[in-house]
């Protein structure tokens, strides 16, 4: 619920389905109670992608979602550059409690060495974004959100000192700062578009079109929202079914010293099977798919085995035990077989059920 006082301002936050990554996560926590969000979330984060060109920083499996903010329905998406923020306020911190007051959601990226709530906190110098949904003038604090220590989404109240050292560091110690500004999102509490008011809606083709494409480790419904800056990774990146074989290489690589460890892969991997899983009960229960009760038994066995090799790879990252290794490799092999069997399955319904709403 929001909190709007004469000198404090926190706006709503939620839940999140998915908090592998704070980008979704903060998305998500803003617009989860919105009419038609459950169909807007099971018509996306259905494709994964595996960046080979990122490899040097870690294992970054990820949900392949490009513009999500900006073509989000529920939202009002804004972007400012630094350099036009900087010259029309007199510091973030005015700039960010005028954005909040008007409703935005603002995220940027700061200097973490200067904000306690991180494990970098006076230690060392890393770029991280940020994002920030209130404050309190008169405790001098902001109402903050990220994975903050131990790589967990949380959130925060860092003190308004701390922001504003973290947002000026970047300059000053000619940090790179990625997103180029303050990205900006506000509710959008009616869906409109030049007077045509309609209800977010589950569109059974772009799940089935999407799912066809994670089966054949490609990319072709959604490559009209890549972003410029992907253009520049040479088609390095590995989709869908394929992302298996990266894992594998990378518990190898991890096995043999070549690689450092990374939580975020198989928190992710087990993230996708549990939304796979309500999407399956979600389409069920509003008469999408009939014949499929097994189907939706055999996707919570995958996501029963993602979880198991998301425990194993913690336990590995306390134990450093190599036999738990080889045991995630036998499972990643046991789910990849099983999930591209069951993907087919689906594929079929959803093509006879595609095909007869066509025939309507």
């Amino acid at each position: 619920m929001r909190i709007k006082e004469s000198n404090k301002v926190i706006l709503n936050m939620n839940e999140p389905d998915i908090k592998s990554y704070p980008y979704f996560a903060n998305l998500l926590s803003v617009i989860s109670k919105e009419d038609g969000y459950e169909c807007w979330l099971y018509n996306n984060f259905i494709q994964l992608n595996y960046p080979i060109y990122a490899e040097k920083d870690g294992a970054r499996l990820d949900f392949y979602t490009s513009l999500l903010w900006e073509t989000c329905p529920f939202v009002s998406y804004q972007k400012l550059i630094r350099l036009f923020v900087d010259k029309n306020w007199q510091d973030i911190v005015q700039f960010l409690v005028m954005s909040i007051d008007s409703g935005f959601y603002c995220r940027f990226v700061i200097d973490t060495y200067y904000v306690e709530a991180y494990d970098t906190y006076l230690n060392n110098h890393i770029v991280h974004d940020i994002f920030v949904y209130g404050f309190d003038i008169e405790n001098k604090v902001f109402y903050v959100a990220d994975n903050f220590k131990f790589g967990k989404y949380c959130h925060e109240i860092v003190s308004i000192d701390q922001i504003k050292n973290g947002y000026e560091s970047i300059e000053k110690r000619n940090l790179y700062d990625w997103l180029n500004g303050v990205e900006m999102i506000r509710l959008q509490y009616k869906n409109k578009y030049y007077g045509f008011e309609h209800t977010y809606k589950i569109d059974l083709h772009l799940i089935k079109d999407q799912i066809n494409d994670y089966l054949k480790a490609e990319v072709t419904v959604l490559q009209w929202f890549r972003i410029p800056s992907e253009q520049w990774k040479e088609g390095k990146d590995i989709y869908g079914i394929n992302i298996y074989g990266c894992l594998k290489k990378f518990l190898e690589d991890i096995k043999y010293g070549r690689m450092k460890k990374d939580m975020r892969p198989f928190c992710v991997l087990m993230e996708h099977k549990k939304i796979m899983v309500e999407r399956i009960k979600y389409l069920r229960q509003e008469k999408h798919l009939l014949q499929i009760e097994c189907l939706e038994e055999d996707f919570i066995e995958i996501y029963k085995d993602a979880q198991i090799l998301n425990s194993l790879w913690i336990k590995f990252c306390i134990t450093s035990d190599n036999k738990l290794l080889d045991s995630m490799m036998k499972r990643i092999d046991s789910i990849n077989l099983m999930e591209e069997y069951v993907m087919e399955l689906l594929i079929e319904e959803l093509s006879k059920i595609c095909n007869q709403k066509f025939l309507e």
